[in-house]
């Protein structure tokens, strides 16, 4: 019996769902059933999960979901004090507990999660409704738009970069640093506005914003809690930039030519002044 009969039977049908969730080199594989499924050489074990409908919307596109579960999935640890580092993407496939065959019925990333209790609920995007979304246009001021590092900007990463250890962990979020590199020795604002990037227990990369620097005593403070660094971390540390020309000149190598802000608008507004 085929998978569209056993679905469209008012008897015979068994239906479970088949939860892939996937981010860098991990996978957790999950499905609805009480028991161990195999499905293309992965084993989904029973995770206790169950999902609002999966339903067409208008046209071609698929819903976004919500997935209910227990706080305790090992999926959700990814989350504990910290965002995802990267995209999650999930893939659920349907198939009936009597039959063979499986059908993909959804894809997408995983938004977010909440807690409340003992129960966990899990948010998650189409990958069409992404795609239904307008594309980011440039905006035009005084201030540069691209993004430091990037292809626009062409400034060289790895020369204003720096390889470093954690040298004391001051709290959840402050840390102090063995070395940083030649042109933050003396100055506060190199490191605001920038990134650490590390790997974490789970051999993810991370990447946690820095909002303050102290260059006097090398500790640097972050924009949320740090829940898997200790002393001897390996840690790269990444300046930041606040888009200015000035900035683009003296910080980045006279880097002016890939400058993309219009620094020298006039900043008249004739319906202030009338003229």
């Amino acid at each position: 019996m085929t998978y569209s009969a056993k679905e469209t039977s008012s008897a015979d049908g068994q239906p479970l769902l088949l939860f892939h969730f996937s981010i860098g080199p991990l996978k957790y594989l999950y499905n609805t059933s009480d028991v161990p499924v195999t499905y293309s050489g992965s084993v989904y074990e029973p995770g206790n999960l169950s999902s609002s409908s999966i339903r067409q919307a208008s046209g071609v596109y698929r819903e976004n979901i919500t997935i209910s579960t227990t706080k305790d999935l090992t999926v959700l640890e990814l989350f504990l004090g910290r965002s995802l580092p990267t995209v999650m993407t999930l893939t659920i496939h349907s198939k009936h507990d009597s039959d063979a065959e499986v059908v993909q019925v959804w894809q997408g990333r995983v938004v977010g999660r909440r807690l409340q209790g003992n129960q966990a609920t899990i948010s998650a995007e189409s990958f069409s409704t992404i795609k239904k979304r307008t594309g980011i246009s440039r905006k035009y001021g005084t201030s540069c738009p691209h993004f430091l590092f990037g292809s626009a900007c062409s400034a060289d990463i790895n020369t204003y970069s720096h390889n470093t250890t954690v040298s004391s962990v001051d709290s959840n979020t402050a840390l102090t640093f063995a070395s940083v590199h030649a042109s933050a020795a003396a100055d506060d604002s190199y490191y605001p506005g920038g990134y650490i990037r590390y790997t974490d227990t789970f051999s993810l990369t991370r990447t946690v914003m820095i909002t303050g620097y102290t260059s006097a005593t090398k500790q640097t403070t972050f924009v949320h809690a740090l829940t898997d660094v200790e002393v001897g971390t390996p840690i790269t540390l990444v300046p930041g930039c606040d888009k200015a020309l000035t900035t683009c000149r003296d910080k980045f190598g006279n880097n002016v030519v890939n400058f993309g802000g219009w620094p020298y608008s006039p900043n008249d507004n004739v319906f202030v002044t009338g003229a």
